[in-house]
């Protein structure tokens, strides 16, 4: 039974400021890596700002209105957006020094923690070496896609259990923090490619040149890193643990682009969930409970903040239904016959492909 002198430390630990930040793991991010995630998490913060502007007290303007329509559905409610990018904002606070009372949001640029260990039942699961915890699931599986320098996998978010702590007059959950990891290969990627960039116009013939081609359009491949570190906020605990929305459409679609069967269950990161434009615009055209709606989907809100970033460039940028980003304002009535060439940022995405390839090809070796 914990003693009486401690409870109001454990009352004050349910509202620590630090309780609402994030830090980054001194041992797992260095140098580069370190400086690259700081810029990220900078850029994805302001992403979060600019979004709760358009959005509060009502729709800034026609064109904020027609990017939330196309990713939410005409006639929703878009306070519930709103007030999770709030919440994602008041994680903007980093704590410089992770640990002790802290439970602010970690982020990681490598897996050395996560090791395989084999529990009291006798079978071997990925454990994470800080909290002594098993991953199960879907969750286990991101880990061995993500160690294994999957492609489809890009970054992790881990929810752990809350901690049991036995109080006076009653016995309570502590939250801990969720833990975000860009996966090292595309930290590896990203690194390389940060003081690079090309014309967006040229990235989607690109993509045509993969053997298995990625279901993405031009605003997915804008603003790459900055959008993952988003989206991957949006999963955290803090946020409200957004999910990766189940979308039979999606699969269907990846089965065509894809050329091969990918399994409804667990798998790659975009096996039957609605992750990027097309998947999620689709989205917002079913009809769902809550839960499985595209307010519900962390890609909808990344690609949201992203579109609002467009919008606040000087010229404007827009994003058309298909997911291609122009000057010509899609409400106007005579659009300009010219493509964006916004660049991509903080990475080439032209890098991305280059890895990619290279990784398929040692793969058939």
């Amino acid at each position: 039974m914990t003693p009486f002198s401690l409870l109001p430390l454990l009352a004050l630990l349910w509202h620590l400021p630090q309780a609402q930040s994030y830090s980054i793991n001194p041992a797992s991010c260095k140098g580069p890596q370190l400086k690259l995630l700081e810029k990220a998490l900078a850029a994805s913060f302001k992403m979060t700002r600019s979004a709760v502007a358009a959005l509060t007290p009502t729709f800034r303007d026609d064109n904020v209105r027609r990017l939330f329509e196309l990713l939410y559905g005409p006639g929703v409610n878009p306070t519930p957006l709103a007030d999770t990018l709030n919440r994602i904002l008041a994680l903007q606070n980093r704590r410089m020094t992770p640990g002790g009372t802290s439970y602010a949001d970690v982020f990681y640029c490598n897996m050395d923690r996560i090791k395989e260990k084999v529990g009291p039942d006798g079978v071997k699961r990925w454990t994470e070496s800080d909290t002594n915890t098993a991953y199960d699931g879907n969750d286990g599986d991101a880990i061995t896609s993500c160690k294994a320098g999957s492609d489809f996998t890009w970054a992790e978010t881990w929810v752990p259990p809350n901690k049991f702590v036995e109080a006076y007059p009653q016995d309570r959950y502590l939250p801990t923090p969720s833990q975000i990891t860009v996966c090292p290969w595309f930290v590896e990627w990203a690194v390389n490619e940060e003081y690079q960039s090309i014309a967006a116009k040229v990235l989607i013939p690109a993509l045509s040149q993969l053997e298995i081609k990625y279901p993405l359009t031009e605003i997915d491949a804008l603003n790459l890193l900055d959008k993952v570190i988003l989206h991957e906020l949006a999963h955290t605990r803090r946020a409200g643990e957004l999910n990766d929305v189940r979308h039979a459409t999606t699969l269907c679609r990846m089965c065509r682009l894809l050329q091969l069967q990918v399994k409804i269950q667990s798998g790659p990161l975009w096996s039957g969930v609605a992750y990027g434009w097309n998947a999620a615009i689709d989205l917002a055209k079913q009809i769902r409970p809550q839960k499985e709606s595209a307010m519900n989907n962390a890609d909808s809100l990344a690609l949201f903040a992203s579109g609002v970033r467009l919008l606040d460039e000087q010229p404007p940028l827009y994003v058309k239904d298909d997911g291609t980003v122009a000057k010509d304002n899609p409400r106007a009535r005579r659009a300009l016959a010219r493509r964006s060439a916004q660049r991509t940022t903080p990475a080439a995405f032209e890098g991305f492909l280059d890895k990619i390839k290279s990784s398929r090809m040692n793969a058939r070796k």
